[in-house]
C-alpha cells in the first residue's frame, strides 16, 4: 500500500481487507524510487508508510514491496529484521500501454506477447 494515498474512502476498504484475513504490505509512503542506496529516504519511506498503516490496521505490516521492484543491498538490509521484501521474477510493463481507447484486456494480451516473444 502507499501510505500517502490512503483517505476516506481507502481506509475502510484496508480495515475489512485485515478483518477478512488479506495480507495488507508496504509499498513505501509516497511510491519514491529506492534503488539508490539512499538509506535516510528508505528509513523515511518505509517509517512513515508502517507508522500510518499500523495506525490503521492495529498491526504492524510484515511484507514490503519496493516501488518499481527493485531496492538496493542497504535497503535490503534495513528491511530484513521486519519485513518479508516481496518481488516478482517477470513483470509486466502494462503502465506502457497508454491507450484509452482500447480495452484494458487488450493492452494485458499485447504485453504478454511481447514479453513472451
Amino acid at each position: 500500500m502507499i501510505a500517502n494515498k490512503i483517505n476516506n474512502y481507502t481506509e475502510p476498504i484496508l480495515q475489512r481487507m485485515t478483518n477478512e484475513g488479506h495480507t495488507i504490505g508496504l509499498h513505501s509512503h509516497s511510491h519514491k524510487n529506492l534503488q539508490f542506496g539512499n538509506l535516510t529516504l528508505i528509513a523515511e519511506e518505509v517509517d512513515m508508510a508502517t507508522e500510518i498503516l499500523t495506525d490503521i490496521l492495529g498491526v504492524k505490516p510484515k511484507s514490503f514491496r519496493p516501488p518499481f521492484g527493485s531496492i538496493d543491498v542497504g535497503g535490503q538490509e534495513y528491511l530484513k529484521e521486519g519485513y518479508t521484501i516481496v518481488l516478482w521474477s517477470a513483470g509486466c510493463v502494462d503502465w506502457w500501454f497508454t491507450d484509452n481507447n482500447i480495452p484494458i484486456i487488450e493492452s494485458f494480451i499485447d504485453c504478454y506477447e511481447i514479453w513472451i516473444s
